[in-house]
């Protein structure tokens, strides 16, 4: 009795330091707020009356309503950047273990680690790109909380009405976000319905009530773009179109896509080698239980291990121009990649409880539903495996709750401890490249805002550097910011050539300090 009560309360604390960790560093991702891309052209909505900022979102004209009201409102407002982005990703990294019942110490903050540790590339279009987060984040949270409402039926009365329209308002407001995301959950929802029809048998009409605002949600999804469209709105008619121009262009795409999928997944360390190795725990375990051949179990484990050591080995081999060198480069970071996945799916096979395993089988199979459109449409944004590392990241922790049962719980206590330590280097140092980007932004701001005051027609700017935590790729949207209020031209140079320049000029700029301290973005409020 006393240690079930140890557990809980060590339970607890753990989910306590993975909230204040989570929201510490999405916070500071939110709070060292670097404007980029689409968030520009959602900045000069500005905040008039809500029925304008309404008015605006609807006819953006791409359905997703609920991603562009709230991109309107957190792109104008540092204060509502750092609580939803802060409330949302810290929300998801906790309840997501309470709904796969994976509740011990080490199972909250592996998901603190397996969300904070996705590809750097993927961490700048949904964490810290604003419109990118709110078009991909809210609507994963609010799943999690449906789920959990089916999950968790209570016998008062009072709170089972409230459960019942929070599903409904709830999994009516997950499909106005993005497209993908609307299909996968009109899919859950089916699933979810089966299953407590045929297996669970209860919470049948909650279940039946989520599927039904879902599909209602999904015909608005798609129906707004047909009946709401303004075309001086920055939308473009030909995003994420397939291309099938001819036969060479549909397979060069599909090629390109599938590239630039792999290229994406490799940069998930932390997450591979989670997969690889639980694969060699469920893989030990099955051993022992004499499921297969100890000689298939050895060459399996060897292999994730080799892959493992190969892409890290990947990250530091110098890129060339010979096809060679860049066919070896690219096999040492795909090919392990994709042999985790593979043996981690083999691995599930293996899983003792049924219940577990078909669940994890059945994530990530929903996760190669959620990628499968970006093998064909363009562009394909880094932002799009967003949903398939999540589900990866479920089938992980519904993994763990079965390896770890063949880990002793010393070895366990030390790797919680190694974990936690883990997590604050993550807010650390994610917190220090946010407020390194802030920098680099002000100082391009304030240059902006100074020029501007001295009716200069030619600026010369310098790209920021940290590009794997920030959506830079698509900065015209910024300048076009600017020309709204003058007819400006820009140059573009790297840092250290921009910085020598202004030297010429007698300025000296400090990456760290010497700003103007103008704060350019008030010159359109």
């Amino acid at each position: 009795m006393e240690s079930g009560k140890r557990k809980s309360e060590n339970r607890k604390k753990a989910a306590i330091f993975v909230f204040f960790c989570c929201f510490a560093m999405f916070a500071a991702v939110g709070s060292f707020y670097s404007p980029t891309s689409d968030d520009f052209y959602f900045m000069t909505f500005k905040y008039a009356s809500f029925s304008t900022i309404f008015h605006n979102a609807l006819y953006y004209g791409n359905g997703r309503l609920l991603g562009n009201l709230g991109a309107i409102l957190i792109c104008n407002s540092v204060f509502l950047n750092v609580i939803a982005k802060g409330v949302v990703l810290s929300g998801i990294a906790v309840l997501l273990p309470l709904l796969l019942n994976v509740q011990t110490g080490f199972g909250y903050i592996l998901s603190a680690l397996l969300f904070a540790g996705i590809s750097p590339s993927v961490f700048a279009q949904v964490y810290s790109w604003t419109s990118g987060f709110q078009n991909y984040a809210p609507p994963i949270f609010l799943l999690i909380i449906c789920l959990l409402l089916i999950k968790y039926n209570p016998k008062n009365k009072v709170l089972s009405a409230v459960s019942y329209f929070g599903v409904a308002v709830f999994g009516f407001c997950s499909q106005l976000y993005v497209e993908h995301n609307t299909v996968i959950n009109i899919i859950i929802a089916a699933v979810t319905v089966f299953l407590c029809f045929f297996v669970s048998k209860k919470d049948r009409a909650k279940s039946v009530v989520w599927f039904v605002f879902t599909a209602c949600g999904a015909a608005v999804m798609f129906m707004i773009p047909k009946l709401f469209k303004d075309t001086t709105t920055f939308m473009e008619d030909d995003y994420r179109k397939v291309e099938i121009i001819n036969a060479d262009s549909f397979v060069n795409n599909f090629v390109n896509n599938l590239w630039y999928g792999l290229n994406l997944t490799a940069g998930s360390i932390i997450l591979l080698l989670t997969l690889g190795v639980l694969s060699c725990l469920l893989l030990r375990r099955a051993k022992k239980e004499s499921k297969r051949p100890k000689f298939i179990s050895f060459v399996i484990a060897l292999d994730v291990i080799l892959s493992a050591m190969l892409l890290m080995y990947s990250f530091f081999f110098s890129s060339s121009e010979s096809l060679l060198e860049c066919s070896v480069r690219d096999g040492i970071k795909f090919l392990p990649s994709i042999g985790i996945l593979f043996i981690f799916i083999f691995a599930l096979f293996l899983l003792k409880n049924s219940s577990l395993k078909w669940c994890s089988l059945i994530c990530v199979g929903l996760g190669f539903v959620s990628v499968s459109p970006f093998a064909v449409v363009s562009p394909f944004g880094s932002r799009g495996v967003f949903f398939f590392m999540f589900f990866l990241i479920v089938a992980a922790l519904l993994a763990y709750s079965e390896a770890s049962k063949s880990v002793d719980e010393r070895t366990i206590k030390i790797a919680e401890k190694c974990g936690a330590a883990a997590v604050l280097a993550c807010v650390f140092c994610i917190s220090m490249v946010s407020f390194d980007i802030y920098t680099y932004s002000k100082i391009r701001d304030s240059y902006i805002a100074q020029k501007m005051g001295e009716k200069a027609q030619t600026i010369e700017l310098f790209e920021i550097p940290s590009e794997y935590f920030l959506n830079s790729k698509w900065e015209f949207r910024y300048y076009n910011y600017y020309n709204e209020i003058d007819d400006i031209k820009f140059e573009f140079v790297n840092w250290d050539t921009w910085k020598e320049n202004r030297k010429k000029e007698g300025l000296d700029y400090n990456k760290w300090e010497n700003l103007l301290g103008v704060d350019d973005l008030n010159l359109r409020r």
